[in-house]
Order: structure tokens, then C-alpha cells, then sequence
């Protein structure tokens, strides 16, 4: 969605009271507690919303007209500069301003003052509060919300470094108050922004983030169903390349949930990669790395070779593909047997 505004909407944000939009997004925003994500979107004009209407709901995906949006990020941006003048160098107390912050991240996912005075409220809510599951539902609360706008049709806020960066601190939070972090759950979080924004770097740095932090403490057939999710993620996106790297990034690190997941993995992707002739940089990046880091053998590496010469041989002479399949093999020759953290593109 564009930020230009076009004269009619500039002249309607002139004219128009912004308070009811304002209360009428901010209640959407703080009233919804979850478990269940809500799914917002911003409208363009040619999706309008009847009269008297501030949105458009069904169940939990919600669109907002971007003029409506508009109003309220104007009053919230009122209340916060408010409460900042008034209480310098103080947190601000209570439920408005976390109100004021959700709409104005709600419209600009690098406002760094909304996500800074949400974590201080945050953090001064949790200090006054003995009760580990009141703490613990207050972290579940802002999760709910973070996590809302890093996986709806937001452009902008799904590789919002703002926004992942607030989610770290958020895991942090938890971690330290000794309360449980779901891996898997936060992880279909990256999957879910992953596919909303391809070659999404932040959100494929977060999940290496929550590896690190869940992953060691479960057990075997745990680590085996974020491997199997993560898996079936790159078969289905097989043309991004950081769902493969996260693979390696967790076989590398014995993070995989058994001793054989990579070599089963390799053989699955070469089975794919011979039928539905898969050439992309992306996935022969994996099968080059993954292949190198294998312990040495004969009927493995025979394969690989088959299904590398059978789609060398049909590509065009002169082709990109034809290029991706020479330098994937010339790098695995090169650099079999002493891969031991991950390679990189060459």
C-alpha cells in the first residue's frame, strides 16, 4: 500500500472529526486477546465500508480503509506526544497509550517510540505484579498483537526490524521470568511471514533466534516435528533460499531431531528436484551445502550426481539454469567433507 495521499483524502482528513475512527481501531486493537491472530489489511478506495462503519470483519480477518487508518494514527500520534511532553523521562501509565502505540505500529511498523514505550509500560506492569500467570498473560497479550501485524497482508510489517526486534525482546522477557516458550508455535510465526514476504531476512534471523533458545531442551521427537514443519515449508517454497539455509543451520547444530533427518531430506529434494526439474539457485545451494556436509557416501553422492547431470543435460546451452547446476556441482567438489557450520552462495 502506498503512503502517497491523493487529494481527496488529504481533503477528507481536513475535514473529518478522527476521534471515532480513533477509538473505533484502537478498541479492535487492544480488545482482541487471542490465541487466534487477527488478519488485518488495509483497504484502497476501491473497497469501501458502509456508513457509520470504521472496518470491515469477518471472524478474525479484519480490513481497514486506509483513510480510516489515517484519522486514527493521527490521534494516537496526539496522545503519545502528550503523554511524553507531560511526563518526561517517565513511563507512561495506563491503558491509553498502549491504545495510542497499537495504531500508530498499526499504520507505520517503524514507529521505534510506540515499540519502546509498549516495552517500558510492559516492563513496569511486570515489575508491580507478584503472580507468574498474570505476568505471563500480560507477555501473551503483546505477543498476540506483535505477532498479528508480523503475519498480516502488511507489506511493510512483516520484514519490520522494529517489529522482530520487539518480538526477541519479548521471548527474552519470558525467558527470564522462567515462563514456557512453544518453539514450534513461534516458528510457523517466521513460516507464516516467510510466505507473506520471500527471502524474509529478518524473520529467518528470528527463527534461528528462537532455535537457539527452545530447541536444546526439547526432546528428540520435538526437535523432529520443527524439522518435518520447516521441511515441508521449503518443498512448498522451494525457490526461497532461507528456509533451506535455516535446514542446514539446524543440522549443523544437531538441532534436526535424528543423526539421518539431513541425508532423508537431501534424497526427498533430489526426488522433487528430478521430477518437477527444480534448477533454481535456491535449491541446489541446499543440495550442494547439505551434500558436503554429509558423512561420505558412495550411493548418495551417485545420486546427486544422476539427477545434476540428468538436468544439465536438458537445460538450454545457454541458460541461467545451465550456470546455477555448473557452479552448485564445481563448489560441492571443491568443498565435500569440509563443511562443518554451513556454506554460502558462491
Amino acid at each position: 500500500m502506498s503512503r502517497a495521499l491523493d487529494a481527496k483524502v488529504v481533503a477528507a482528513l481536513k475535514q473529518a472529526d478522527h476521534r471515532p475512527a480513533y477509538h473505533a481501531i484502537s478498541l479492535l486493537l487492544t480488545a482482541h486477546v487471542g490465541p487466534e491472530l487477527l488478519e488485518l489489511e488495509i483497504l484502497g478506495r476501491g473497497q469501501p465500508v458502509g456508513e457509520g462503519q470504521f472496518y470491515l470483519r469477518d471472524g478474525n480477518e479484519v480490513g481497514v480503509p486506509k483513510l480510516v487508518l489515517l484519522q486514527a494514527f493521527i490521534v494516537a500520534r496526539e496522545i503519545l506526544q502528550k503523554h511524553l511532553l507531560q511526563c518526561p523521562g517517565r513511563t507512561p501509565e495506563g491503558d491509553e497509550v498502549l491504545a495510542a502505540t497499537a495504531v500508530l505500529l498499526f499504520m507505520d511498523a517503524e514507529h521505534l517510540t510506540a515499540a519502546n514505550t509498549r516495552k517500558r509500560i510492559l516492563v513496569a506492569r511486570q515489575a508491580a505484579i507478584s503472580r507468574d500467570d498474570v505476568a505471563g498473560a500480560l507477555l501473551d497479550r503483546e505477543r498476540v498483537f506483535v505477532d498479528s501485524l508480523l503475519t498480516s497482508r502488511l507489506h511493510r510489517h512483516t520484514k519490520s526490524p522494529t517489529l522482530w526486534s520487539h518480538r526477541r525482546w519479548l521471548l527474552q522477557r519470558y525467558d527470564a521470568a522462567g515462563l514456557a516458550i512453544d518453539g514450534r508455535r513461534d516458528h510457523r510465526i517466521v513460516m507464516t511471514s516467510g510466505e507473506r514476504h520471500p527471502r524474509n531476512y529478518y524473520a529467518w534471523c528470528h527463527a534461528r533466534f528462537v532455535a537457539e533458545l527452545t530447541m536444546p531442551a526439547m526432546s528428540p521427537e520435538e526437535r523432529r516435528l520443527v524439522w518435518d514443519d520447516f521441511k515441508k515449508w521449503c518443498f512448498l517454497h522451494h525457490d526461497d533460499i532461507c528456509g533451506w539455509s535455516f535446514l542446514c543451520h539446524l543440522a549443523t547444530r544437531d538441532l534436526a531431531g535424528a543423526d539421518d533427518a539431513l541425508s532423508a531430506v537431501v534424497r526427498e529434494t533430489l526426488g522433487f528436484a528430478q521430477a518437477l526439474t527444480w534448477r533454481n539457485e535456491s535449491v541446489w545451494w541446499f543440495l550442494r551445502t547439505a551434500g558436503a556436509l554429509l558423512p561420505a557416501s558412495t550411493e548418495d553422492e551417485a545420486r546427486l550426481q544422476e539427477v545434476h547431470r540428468h538436468l544439465l543435460d536438458s537445460a538450454d546451452e545457454a541458460s541461467q539454469d545451465r550456470l546455477v547446476l555448473g557452479k552448485a556441482w564445481q563448489w560441492y567438489e571443491s568443498h565435500r567433507g569440509t563443511v562443518v557450520a554451513g556454506g554460502s552462495p558462491s
